[in-house]
């Protein structure tokens, strides 16, 4: 979960650092009701409650940091972000404020505001998993893996026992290409949690690693644990591909492409269909999907390659011609068309 409900957040877990001069009489009463009225999805009732809690108590932030967040449920996001900026104006020691904010932030594509919000919510609380999660995110959103690898590297040791940091990590840990790491902290999530994502994340990191063998039993489990998940069939089926077991491989790549119709799984099913021999179910399931999605570049490719499978060297020739000659795919395929067809 991204964030908390501000107000249950905040009151519930004592993030809320009281004032030193003592709230004015009645300020008790309205946030309570207010907070009711939240609770009950009242967000205008709430609002009114709260801007009479304001001028009762102008130095106090909570009818504040309570507004934003009536605001945000009723999708106002700029006075939603402006109402927490003048919460933490009064008090910034509100972790759950700063990230509230910077989930705010974020979904407004301010994503350097959203670290340093995130970041400021683990320095105040170093215990809260999900402020750690979503600065990894927002990071890795950002491009900077190394980072995000960092930043949930630390958080993992502030909250040692959720596995969803280390499953974040082990992808961040992927995307800057240090694969034993990454299974080694997928391992570390599975011990503490073996759920459908984290047997999947594993599954995922051992592929990375070509460690082949295990990663069809994990991401088979992944499976038979969730089902519907479309990644988790998908991946199975490349890599049964690449362990060349080709009737299970088929069979994975075809559920992902029941739970999800895309080019680029169709593709890897065409793939599977051709190496395997089955050059007619290859061919009709190109021409299928080819109708459906007809400007895909990866189908195309395929198209050369079940062209030059079929020995038609001349119609591979010609539609290698019509594809964009400096994509890297394209490259590969005409360097692989040229050694079938010399």
């Amino acid at each position: 979960m991204r964030g908390a409900f501000v107000c249950l957040c905040l009151c519930a877990t004592g993030h809320f650092v009281p004032l030193a001069q003592a709230s004015p009489s009645g300020i008790d009463d309205l946030i309570d009701d207010a907070q009711a009225k939240l609770q009950a999805g009242d967000d205008a009732g709430a609002l009114a409650v709260l801007a009479r809690a304001a001028k009762v108590a102008p130095r106090d932030p909570r009818p504040r940091y309570l507004s934003g967040a009536a605001l945000a449920h009723e999708g106002k996001r700029p006075e939603a972000i402006a109402a927490w900026r003048s919460a933490l104006a009064l008090d910034d020691r509100l972790p759950a404020v700063h990230n509230e904010l910077g989930i705010a932030l974020e979904d407004s594509g301010d994503l350097a505001g959203a670290a340093r919000e995130f970041r400021s919510a683990t320095s105040l609380d170093r215990s809260v998993a999900a402020s750690w999660l979503n600065l990894g995110r927002v990071l890795a959103r950002a491009g900077d893996h190394a980072a995000a690898a960092a930043a949930l590297a630390e958080g993992s040791k502030a909250v040692p026992r959720d596995a969803d940091l280390r499953i974040d990590l082990s992808i961040a840990l992927r995307h800057v290409n240090k694969p034993d790491e990454a299974v080694a902290v997928a391992r570390q999530a599975v011990a503490l949690a073996p759920t459908a994502a984290a047997r999947i994340n594993l599954g995922l990191s051992l592929q990375h690693a070509g460690k082949l063998d295990e990663a069809a039993r994990e991401l088979g489990a992944g499976v038979k644990l969730d089902a519907g998940s479309v990644g988790a069939w998908w991946a199975l089926g490349q890599v049964e591909r690449d362990r060349k077991q080709w009737p299970a491989a088929i069979t994975a790549l075809e559920r992902a492409r029941q739970l999800k119709e895309s080019p680029a799984i169709v593709s890897d099913l065409i793939g599977v269909l051709r190496a395997s021999g089955d050059l007619e179910r290859a061919q009709s399931t190109l021409g299928a999907a080819l109708e459906k999605s007809p400007r895909s570049l990866a189908l195309h490719v395929e198209l050369v390659r079940m062209l030059v499978a079929r020995k038609r060297c001349d119609g591979a020739r010609a539609e290698l011609a019509k594809l964009p000659a400096d994509k890297v795919e394209v490259i590969s395929l005409a360097a692989e068309t040229k050694r079938a067809c010399p």
